[in-house]
């Protein structure tokens, strides 16, 4: 007789604490020593901590059967998977239906969100049908049960999660994990890339005892033909279940390559700033490298590695370094490898440079709280933002001399070639040390204007030197 066993890896070691509120996602493996028997039914249950079954799902194995395309679904590019041949055999059973002919009937009927193609198994435990049932953000698809029943939100607490694989002669093999439903004291906001800043990232979360979103949250498709080209899935269900994270305890934003469409912004940050939570420092706190970046290069070389610094104030700006450039660097674009760097300063707010060279500003705006009238949340569950930065205004003084020059927030990120996108809380602004600005020092004052020309809270000051 063949042995069989499977194996739940997903929720893994750092995901077995739930949000509340939030969809419960299970995956695993299975391994045997010869083929699953025919009529082989893969199921999963989540138990409380009495033994009662609260959730349950299944299906055959081997069943792929979807709604695709969906409304609201996104995917690759029909060029990269025709008919969408490869995701079936990956499996994505949020959108998982009894009959492809007639998906109303099934389209919602959470039970049956479950895939296992023999080698594989995924499926996910409905946190809440809806907002007036519990979720924080509509996720557009509000599941049920068979009998058409919401769900209302699982109570904070222990349960535990078992799958097995069954045929009509009986159960094959099982597995289970503890879980626990529950806040977070402190959690984490910030972006992955590039690869220096990601583990420094993942190291800083766990000394700091920050939770981040490690396992894959229900609604979000990973990129299943090895290649990343935009966030996949069903976006409105991912992004409500993302929220769940940020909904209590305090956010820890780290303010580095947080790009307009980023979820970073038009999310989870957003979020706290409807809610008012931003100025609140028992809510919100804000981090950012002093020299912008996890490693900086100039000249070919390693010059400095950058220290995980916490705002101490609301509305902090922030000049992290002063690069001197070649005639290739170009405005609010960074490249990582510091091809275009000769040499870096830092760690001072008194510059120096001399005439004839040009400059570069490195710098970071940390978030205050704004009007949260300013936030509009969209069906998709992202914000409508209506006021972010646009402008650095550097005013130099010098004696009776006074200029002032304005350039555009923002930074963009090069690694390699590969566009990592713009920051809108850093910028990295261009200026010539002409021979009009030499043997003088001066004074320059940083303020930000939003896109409508208003003053907004950031400023700052330092010295330039130019000799």
């Amino acid at each position: 007789m063949p042995s069989y066993r499977m194996f739940i890896e997903q929720p893994g070691p750092a995901g077995r604490r739930i949000p509340p509120r939030r969809h419960i996602g299970v995956s695993g493996r299975i391994e045997s020593d010869g083929p699953l028997p025919k009529g082989a039914v893969f199921s999963a249950c989540l138990l409380s901590a009495g033994g009662e079954t609260v959730r349950h799902t299944s299906a055959p194995v081997g069943d792929c059967e979807m709604v695709l395309p969906f409304d609201g679904f996104t995917g690759y590019p029909g060029q990269m998977d025709p008919g969408y041949r490869e995701l079936r055999s990956f499996g994505f059973p949020e959108l998982r239906v009894t009959d492809p002919k007639r998906p109303g009937q099934s389209l919602r009927n959470a039970t049956i969100k479950a895939f296992s193609d023999g080698l594989r198994f995924k499926t996910f435990f409905v946190g809440a049908t809806d907002v007036s049932h519990g979720l924080i953000f509509d996720d557009g698809m509000n599941f049920t049960d068979e009998n058409g029943q919401p769900y209302t939100f699982l109570p904070e607490g222990e349960y535990r999660i078992r799958v097995s694989l069954a045929t009509k002669d009986g159960e094959l093999c099982s597995d289970s994990q503890n879980i626990i439903i529950g806040g977070f004291e402190k959690t984490l906001i910030c972006r992955i890339n590039p690869l220096s800043h990601r583990r420094r990232m993942y190291e800083w979360a766990k000394e700091q005892h920050l939770a981040a979103a490690e396992d894959v949250i229900p609604g979000y498709l990973e990129p299943y033909l090895g290649v990343w080209l935009y966030h996949m899935g069903l976006l409105r269900m991912y992004l409500s279940g993302d929220i769940a994270l940020y909904a209590t305890g305090q956010a820890n934003l780290f303010v580095y390559l947080i790009t307009p469409t980023s979820t970073s912004l038009t999310t989870e940050l957003a979020f706290l700033q409807k809610s008012g939570a931003v100025g609140d420092p028992a809510r919100f706190r804000a981090w950012y490298y002093d020299i912008g970046e996890a490693e900086l290069f100039a000249g070919g070389k390693k010059v400095g590695e950058g220290r995980i610094t916490e705002g101490l104030e609301a509305g902090e700006m922030h000049i992290q370094r002063m690069d001197t450039v070649d005639g290739g660097a170009r405005e609010n674009v960074y490249e990582l490898d510091g091809r275009h760097v000769t040499a870096s300063r830092f760690h001072t707010d008194s510059f120096h440079a001399k005439a004839g060279e040009r400059i570069a500003f490195a710098g970071v705006l940390l978030p205050y709280q704004t009007d949260p009238e300013g936030y509009v949340l969209r069906q998709d569950n992202t914000y409508d933002i209506k006021e972010l930065p646009k402008t650095v205004r550097y005013t130099f003084t010098c004696g009776r001399e006074c200029r002032t020059e304005e350039r555009d927030v923002g930074m963009r990120r090069t690694d390699g070639g590969e566009d990592l996108g713009v920051s809108v809380y850093e910028f990295y602004n261009l200026f010539d040390a002409d021979v009009e600005m030499a043997g003088k020092t001066w004074q320059v004052f940083c303020s930000v204007l939003d896109r409508d020309g208003r003053q907004m809270m950031w400023h700052t000051a330092f010295s330039l030197t130019v000799e």
